[in-house]
């Protein structure tokens, strides 16, 4: 999960960071759609553990899916020896 900053910087979490920082109330993430439509991000539980979805998928989390990956700032790459 990742997205912009106001200052345009680039930040990225795990799913495990997201899932905990949603679950402990620390931060609320959300999709935004064109037209300024927002999609709250929220905790599913399946037999396979927790993911993430929004609040307008159903069973599977097609809106978090369907965005595209986020890319890796310099910082973020890893360096070859």
């Amino acid at each position: 999960m990742g997205g912009v900053k106001p200052d345009v910087s680039h930040w990225k979490l795990t799913q495990d960071k997201a899932i905990s920082y949603i679950q402990d109330g620390t931060y609320v993430f959300y999709i935004e759609k064109p037209g300024g439509h927002r999609l709250d991000v929220i905790v599913a539980t399946s037999a396979y553990g927790n993911c993430l979805k929004t609040d307008a998928d159903r069973e599977q989390p097609d809106k978090p899916l369907s965005l595209p990956a986020c890319r890796q700032t310099a910082a973020q790459r890893p360096r070859l020896t």
